[in-house]
């Protein structure tokens, strides 16, 4: 996604306006949203620099970048939209999540001893590691889906 060659709205060789969008993954599709609403002010083909006002469900900060295979992204969000704390972080086989409020919780354990959650409402109190692993892969698949 690049609005190619340009200076103060005006640019040539991008693929901003392309008709393939739909084989793009959802990442590109909202990347390519928010590029066709901006207006370029200088446009280096792989360099850009513009101005978009934030409205609808644009956020109003944005950064999001990639460097070989690890990815970010952070954005501004609504005040207590999913509570007013959240967090969630993986490192190979590590997890780490927080709420505050807490919504989907696997409650609090150590080693696959788990006791107070509800990630799934019909399991006991006790679960084994695949199990644990299974459920905070479906819990970050859900974080993770896109909204609409």
């Amino acid at each position: 996604n690049t609005p190619g060659w340009g200076l103060c709205g005006f640019h040539c060789c991008g693929n901003l306006w392309r008709e393939d969008t739909e084989q793009l993954g959802p990442r590109e599709q909202e990347e390519l949203r928010m590029l066709q609403t901006t207006c370029w002010l200088l446009a280096c083909y792989c360099c850009m620099y513009g101005c978009n006002s934030p409205g609808g469900s644009d956020p109003c900060c944005k950064q999001e970048g990639k460097v070989c295979c690890l990815w970010t992204n952070t954005e501004t969000g609504g005040c207590c939209e999913d509570g007013c704390f959240e967090v969630t972080s993986k490192c190979c086989c590590c997890v780490i999540d927080g709420s505050l409020p807490a919504g989907k919780t696997p409650g609090c354990g150590c080693c696959g001893l788990l006791t107070g959650g509800n990630l799934n409402d019909e399991r006991a109190g006790e679960m084994n590691m695949r199990q644990a692993a299974s459920e905070m892969q479906q819990l970050y698949a859900y974080k993770q889906a896109p909204m609409g």
